[in-house]
């Protein structure tokens, strides 16, 4: 049977042959990373990060005439920072990104390392933030208040799949680093390196 990995490199290879076909216009060629997983990926956790911090900040109920909101919640504003952080991390990613690898080539650093380094990252603390807000739920909705916490817990449920989403980009990003110029002249350098040591001791 085909592991993850398997499948999410299968995947990527197929985009990433797709999108190495010549372009129809200059327009094209420009944003062909947002037709890949790669690319189209921090368009999704965009809208997952909205859904995780725009459904907290608009929660309303009452506990016994006494009005509450999402700061009632313990950890809930470490989870409101986590995922507008990560709005704001996933729209950067996909503006440079869109921008295609006009805009990579041009950056002093390796960006597919950095990005990676920093999705792996927010998946930690969108995991994190999400496992401490559900406890804040259920500590809630243990207590005497009868209230509708359902809102909350579509919030955690957003911040949870955007947790895995970010797993799944971290994946495509490393991939991009490893195949990155930079790497494989490092790579292939080293390797010619040692191919020659042992020929001058053979």
């Amino acid at each position: 049977p085909r592991t993850i990995y398997d499948l999410l490199a299968t995947m990527d290879e197929a985009f990433h042959h797709q999108s190495a076909q010549p372009a129809q216009s200059s327009s094209g060629g420009q944003f062909i990373l947002l037709k890949r997983p790669v690319g189209y990926i921090p368009i999704v956790l965009v809208f997952l990060c909205i859904l995780a911090f725009a459904v907290e900040a608009g929660y309303r109920d009452g506990c016994y005439g006494v009005r509450i909101d999402y700061t009632n919640f313990d950890n809930s504003k470490f989870f409101m920072f986590v995922y507008i952080s990560g709005f704001i991390i996933e729209l950067v990613f996909a503006l440079v990104l869109g921008l295609g690898h006009m805009a990579l080539r041009n950056m002093p650093f390796n960006f597919w390392l950095f990005a990676f380094s920093v999705t792996l990252s927010w998946a930690l603390m969108g995991l994190i933030s999400s496992a401490l807000f559900a406890k804040g739920i259920r500590d809630v909705d243990d207590s005497l208040c009868n209230t509708n916490t359902d809102p909350m817990k579509f919030a955690v449920a957003m911040g949870f799949f955007a947790f895995f989403t970010w797993c799944i980009h971290a994946f495509f990003l490393w991939r991009e680093y490893a195949n990155s110029p930079q790497v494989v002249s490092q790579t292939t350098t080293t390797t010619t390196v040692v191919v020659e040591r042992k020929s001058e001791e053979a």
